[in-house]
Parts: C-alpha cells; sequence; structure tokens
C-alpha cells in the first residue's frame, strides 16, 4: 500500500467516525424533546382533569341534607301538631306517638350527619331549632290523652243532657204548661177529673200558668247555653253563655221553687226534678261550666303550643336556606381557587416545558458546534 492509499483509507476512517458521532447526538437529542413535550403535554391535561374536578367536594352532600331536615321537619310538625280532636282514639294516639318516634330518630341522624362538617355555627343553631320544636311536640303530646279524655268526658255530658232535656224535659214542661193553659181556657181538666164549668178561674190558676210557661221559656234559653257553650272556643264567648244560662237558671229557680208548693195537678211529678237536673248541671259543684273552663285551659295551652311552633319552623327553614348559600358559597370558592391553582400550574408546565425545549436544542447545537471546532483543530 502506498502512502496516497493510506491516507485515503485515515480520511475515509474519520469521515465514518465522524458520522457514528453525529448519529448519537441527534438521537439524544430528538429523545429529549420528546421527553420534554411528552411530559409538558401530561402535565397540562393532568391539571386541566384537577380543575374540572374541582367541583367534587363533601360538601356538595349537605344541600341535600339540610332539604331532608326540612323535610322531616315539617313532617314532624304535619304528624305530630295538629289538633287534638275527638276523632282521635288510643289507636291513633298510639300510631301518632310512632310516627314521632321515627320522624326523631330521622332529624337526629341528619344533624350528626351535618356535624364536624364545617358549618359548626349554622349547624348548632338549626339544631337548637329543632331541639325547640322536639320539646314543643313532646308537650303537646304528653297533654294529649288528658284532654282527648277531657273531650270525650265534656262530649257524652254534653248528649246526655241534651237528650234529657229534648226526650224527657221538654216534653214534660210542654205537656203541664198545655193542661193549664186548656184547664184555664175550658175549665176542663183530666187531672182534676172536670168536664168544664161556668166558675171563674182563680188569680192562683193563672200564677201557676205563669210559673209553668217561664220555666218553658228558661229551660230552652239556659239548654242553649250549655249545648253552644261546649262547642265554642272563645273564652269571651264561654263567659257570655255562662252569664246567659245564670239569668235563665235563677228565673227557673224561682218558678221551680213556686211550683213545688202551688203546681196544681197539671204539673207534671218529673217536671220538678228534671229542670233541677239541667239547672245544676250549669251552676252545682263541678258543673259543665267549669267543666267546660278546665278543658278549655287545656285546649288554649295546646293551641298556644301550635301556634309558637309556627315562629320557629319559620326561623329553622330560614337557617337552613342560610345553610344551603353558606355550602354553595363555598363549593364555588374552591372551586375558583382550584382552576386558577391549575391555570397556574398549567402556565409552570407550559415554561418549563418551553425551557426544556430550548434548553435541549440548545445543548444540541453547542454539542454539534464544539464537534466541529474540534474537527477543524484536528484537520489543522
Amino acid at each position: 500500500m502506498g502512502v496516497i492509499d493510506w491516507w485515503k483509507s485515515w480520511k475515509g476512517f474519520k469521515e465514518m467516525n465522524k458520522i457514528g458521532m453525529r448519529k448519537p447526538l441527534v438521537a439524544t437529542a430528538v429523545v429529549a424533546l420528546v421527553v420534554v413535550i411528552a411530559s409538558s403535554i401530561v402535565g397540562w391535561q393532568v391539571l386541566g382533569g384537577l380543575a374540572d374536578q374541582s367541583d367534587v367536594s363533601d360538601d356538595t352532600s349537605i344541600p341535600a341534607t339540610a332539604l331532608a331536615l326540612s323535610q322531616h321537619s315539617n313532617s314532624l310538625v304535619s304528624v305530630a301538631l295538629g289538633t287534638t280532636n275527638l276523632t282521635m282514639n288510643r289507636d291513633s294516639v298510639l300510631a301518632i306517638r310512632g310516627s314521632i318516634a321515627a320522624e326523631k330518630a330521622e332529624l337526629e341522624a341528619l344533624l350528626s350527619d351535618l356535624s364536624g362538617r364545617g358549618y359548626d355555627a349554622r349547624v348548632s343553631r338549626i339544631e337548637g331549632h329543632i331541639n325547640s320544636l322536639i320539646s314543643i311536640v313532646d308537650q303537646v303530646d304528653g297533654a294529649r290523652p288528658a284532654l282527648l279524655r277531657a273531650l270525650a268526658d265534656g262530649e257524652i255530658r254534653r248528649r246526655a243532657l241534651s237528650n234529657a232535656t229534648t226526650r224527657e224535659l221538654v216534653p214534660v214542661a210542654v205537656k203541664s204548661e198545655d193542661d193549664q193553659y186548656y184547664y184555664m181556657m175550658t175549665g176542663r181538666s183530666e187531672a182534676r177529673g172536670t168536664t168544664g164549668s161556668g166558675e171563674v178561674i182563680s188569680r192562683e190558676e193563672f200564677l201557676r200558668y205563669k210559673h209553668m210557661s217561664g220555666l218553658l221559656r228558661d229551660i230552652g234559653v239556659a239548654h242553649s247555653a250549655l249545648s253552644a257553650a261546649v262547642r265554642v272556643q272563645d273564652p269571651t264567648l264561654v263567659t257570655t253563655l255562662e252569664e246567659a244560662f245564670d239569668s235563665a237558671a235563677q228565673r227557673a229557680r224561682a218558678a221551680l221553687e213556686y211550683l213545688s208548693v202551688n203546681g196544681g195537678p197539671e204539673l207534671d211529678p218529673q217536671l220538678i226534678p228534671l229542670a233541677t237536673r239541667l239547672i245544676d248541671a250549669g251552676t252545682g259543684p263541678g258543673n259543665d261550666f267549669d267543666e267546660l273552663k278546665a278543658r278549655m285551659a287545656m285546649v288554649l295551652v295546646e293551641q298556644r303550643l301550635i301556634s309558637s311552633s309556627d315562629q320557629i319552623v319559620a326561623t329553622l327553614e330560614a337557617e337552613i336556606a342560610g345553610l344551603v348559600e353558606d355550602v354553595n358559597r363555598s363549593i364555588v370558592s374552591a372551586a375558583e381557587r382550584s382552576e386558577q391553582a391549575a391555570a397556574d400550574g398549567q402556565t409552570t408546565v407550559l415554561v418549563v416545558g418551553v425551557i426544556g425545549i430550548l434548553a435541549t436544542v440548545l445543548a444540541a447545537a453547542f454539542l454539534g458546534s464544539r464537534k466541529r471546532t474540534n474537527k477543524q483543530s484536528s484537520h489543522h
């Protein structure tokens, strides 16, 4: 091999070595660029996904719980705070108590679910209103059996008195008055065994008739006052009816006192005891008006409790609405913060990616330049 052939061989070796060194450099630069770009894309998508999921929070279940609180509170009121009435019985009262217990358990569970969720002040106020509502329910429910018995007893007494008056007393009083009037007009009387005469009617007979007719009128007034008093709920009306009854009772007692001595043969023997029974029902010991007042006091307590529950429910609803608003604001605020953080992260990823790409390109260019410099130095 001559000198010229050797030189060509050496030159060819150097060119092949140059190509061989350049290929790894290009491959390394390409791989680095791909890694940087891929990392930037993945980071961007991950942060974007976090932003999309920012509204998923534990707080999102609170509005549903608050709505359930509202529903069960209103159900408790609807079930437990109806006015006690005679359509109720032992079974219905027990059924109401079962429903009350179920609603209480639901409310307790819902309040427990809200505890420690970050809205303690608002939840504490809601719990206080619910406890006040439950206290009212317990008072109404506890007093209901006694009130129901009083209502039933009052109705039994009213019906008994009404039957005795309309079926026994009034017919007896009407017959006595009619017989006395007939005798005065005709002089005839089955009780006297007379068929009529021309005798002058004495003043005593007129007085008998006057007291009988007055008694019949006062019986009607007294009975109407008692019957009406049982049905009214206004204490002032009860007082008015009691005054009307007392006036009629006083006149009736005067008539009974006279007739008990001067009743005459036309007076039915049942009239005085039946009329006395009616008068005593409204004036004697444990009379119907006293029972009615005691019963009405119980009714008024129940009504006041039920009325007070309306304000508690309204305040409770306002607090529940406030809780929902607080939660919604918190969720929106958290979402906005998360979106901003994700946006900032995406910007950082973008900047880092661009810097990485530029750094990779510059490094590749620098290494390429250095190779060329080394080549030129070797060549010289």
